[in-house]
């Protein structure tokens, strides 16, 4: 099977997630998904169905509900506690150089609208002293995983993740078009599946399982696996969905 391909559970929520956003988006978004949200009423015709829908009112009460919850949520500023590096972090944890709150906020919203969010956090094996960069991957974007039981707690040992990018098109410096990238993580357990693209190792110390990863599209990335005094190495975890799901 290829990288891109989807579990099972993904495919179920994907209907949900794609609801929740365009209800979330407001009145244009629901609008234009037609007749899934407004049903057309016998004998109307195109020209009909169109009025019909575009003098619909639709209330924002979604999107004002989310706000008012991740305010509610963030309303005093995050702090770090740890050793004085870790300062900086605040005011630039992000790949965009968004401060800690932003980021904090932007998983709550995550959270609340579809209950599901991921955060990579990437560091460079060859500069101990650079800071982590944060990337947040929307439910839409995890789009496939494994996982086992360690001591006792279900733990992801395998996450691939949808990435989209903008590149230029050969022979035309101005024109762009969407370029999807695959990566696949490793935690700890090597992945059962394999897939034509490269791997990299990285040269973690044993007390950090080494973290494997493979990208299709992409030069690979070396990331590490924290591990806490607790349990097994954990890198990603998976809040419940709405409707149950993982």
């Amino acid at each position: 099977m290829p990288i891109s391909s989807q579990h099972p559970e993904y495919e179920s929520s994907q209907i949900k997630w794609s609801r929740v956003r365009d209800v979330k988006s407001g009145s244009d978004a629901v609008k234009s998904g037609g007749d899934r949200y407004l049903p057309r009423l016998g004998g109307q015709s195109a020209s009909e169905y169109d009025n019909y829908r575009y003098r619909a009112m639709f209330l924002p009460v979604v999107a004002r509900t989310i706000r008012t919850l991740v305010g509610l949520s963030t309303f005093k500023r995050p702090t770090l506690t740890g050793p004085a590096v870790l300062d900086d972090l605040e005011e630039s944890i992000g790949t965009e150089g968004q401060p800690l709150d932003r980021l904090a906020a932007s998983v709550m919203e995550e959270q609340v609208s579809v209950g599901r969010v991921g955060a990579l956090v990437d560091v460079d094996p060859e500069d101990s002293a650079a800071p982590p960069a944060v990337s947040l991957y929307h439910a839409e974007n995890i789009i496939n995983w494994d996982t086992t039981m360690i001591r006792g707690r279900e733990v992801a040992t395998t996450v691939v993740l949808r990435e989209k990018r903008l590149v230029k098109q050969q022979g035309d410096p101005y024109a762009r078009e969407d370029e999807e990238i695959y990566r696949e993580l490793g935690f700890g357990i090597p992945p059962a599946r394999t897939s034509p693209s490269r791997t990299t190792r990285s040269a973690s110390p044993t007390s950090r399982p080494a973290c494997t990863t493979r990208s299709s599209g992409l030069g690979p990335r070396t990331l590490r696996a924290s591990r806490t005094a607790t349990g097994p190495a954990r890198a990603w975890s998976f809040p419940a969905a709405p409707g149950g799901s993982p």
